[in-house]
């Protein structure tokens, strides 16, 4: 109850920004939980990835997202490095598209974060305080 005016606002703000999500008409297995624990390498050079219990289908973009979470500052070379090995060169793909897609995300990845607290009745730990904080960041850069 008390994130309600939260989820509200974070809600407004996404349904406001679905024109910026790409369209999925490529859609591809998608990792759904592409960090840089999964990531694997040695000397510098890409090895593995691992752990795909997460993976579905969807747009490529949204693997983007989590290593964006947790290596913002890096988003630009991981651009540069899916544009490389898909050969994308759709718009998406550019870092100033990216940075307001990633914000669209946050808020939705937010959004169903708290609804799963909700759902569980268990909002204990730093899960639902994550989850404010991606919908709060969605809020102040898309509003």
């Amino acid at each position: 109850p008390e994130d309600r005016p939260l989820a509200e606002r974070g809600l407004e703000v996404l349904l406001g920004h679905l024109v910026d999500v790409p369209a999925s008409d490529d859609p591809r297995l998608v990792h759904f939980d592409l960090r840089p624990g999964n990531i694997l390498g040695h000397q510098g050079h890409l090895t593995g990835i691992i752990d795909f219990e997460s993976c579905r289908g969807g747009h490529a973009s949204m693997d983007v997202f989590k290593l964006w979470q947790q290596v913002p500052q890096h988003l630009a070379q991981v651009l540069d490095g899916y544009r490389e090995v898909a050969g994308a060169t759709a718009a998406w793909a550019e870092l100033d598209t990216s940075t307001t897609l990633m914000h669209v995300y946050a808020a939705y990845h937010g959004l169903a974060g708290l609804a799963w607290c909700h759902t569980r009745g268990d909002f204990s730990g730093a899960f639902p305080t994550v989850n404010r904080s991606l919908i709060t960041q969605a809020l102040d850069l898309l509003t």
